[in-house]
């Protein structure tokens, strides 16, 4: 995807964490699979480029891993299913903890 894309990805990242401010998002959100994306964003990023990321050769697409984080945390403060199908994800440890 081209950096353009991936910033207007981001701008959008950060409209989904504001609406899940509110509990009442959580559900019409899981049922689109938030939760899936972010991970599959995440895993893509780290996977690609992170290890070409520095302060003196930045990537943009890094910038998007707060916000996946946060709408993970979000999503799973606030709804047990989601919790209970993150902890129970393997992949889900290793991609935090890179």
């Amino acid at each position: 995807m081209s950096e353009g894309i991936w910033m207007l990805l981001f701008s959008s990242s950060v409209s989904v964490i504001l609406f899940l401010l509110d509990p009442q998002w959580h559900a019409p959100m899981l049922q689109e699979h938030t939760d899936e994306v972010c991970m599959s964003i995440l895993q893509e990023i780290l996977d690609q480029d992170a290890p070409l990321h520095s302060s003196t050769t930045p990537c943009a697409r890094v910038e998007l891993i707060p916000a996946c984080m946060t709408i993970l945390r979000l999503l799973a403060e606030y709804n047990i299913t989601c919790r209970h199908r993150l902890a129970t994800n393997v992949s889900t440890y290793t991609l935090i903890t890179r």
